[in-house]
């Protein structure tokens, strides 16, 4: 995936150096966006392409699953499950419960957001 980015963003630089260019992960195990939403990070915000974004994702590339991850749901839901289900019987209630991965309208919103910030 960021092979592709950074393909894409060398072929940006010799074709239009006045594109801008942001990068805004899904799925990931944390997330670092302006509004603290889980799971999607902003890897680089929304601005012209140049090559430190090209050595960054050089390096990215290598260390990309140490650094981001990727959010496991099914490891999330049976973790989360498990820990309703022996917190429900203690207390005596139902089991309820769903995965807490973000939504991808969440992850929508973080890019309107990014545009949002070039307005200004």
């Amino acid at each position: 995936m960021l092979r592709a980015a950074l393909s894409f963003i060398k072929t940006k630089i010799i074709t239009n150096e006045n594109d801008k260019v942001g990068i805004v992960l899904f799925g990931c195990k944390e997330g670092t966006n302006s509004l603290s939403l889980k799971n999607i990070d902003v890897l680089y915000s929304l601005c012209e392409p140049d090559a430190s974004l090209i050595k960054m994702l050089e390096t990215k590339i290598t260390t990309f699953t140490q650094d981001h991850g990727w959010f496991d749901e099914a490891k999330a839901v049976s973790s989360q499950t498990s820990q309703i289900l022996s917190s429900s019987l203690a207390a005596g209630s139902s089991v309820s419960g769903s995965a807490p991965r973000s939504p991808l309208f969440e992850a929508l919103w973080i890019c309107h957001q990014e545009f949002k910030q070039i307005e200004k």
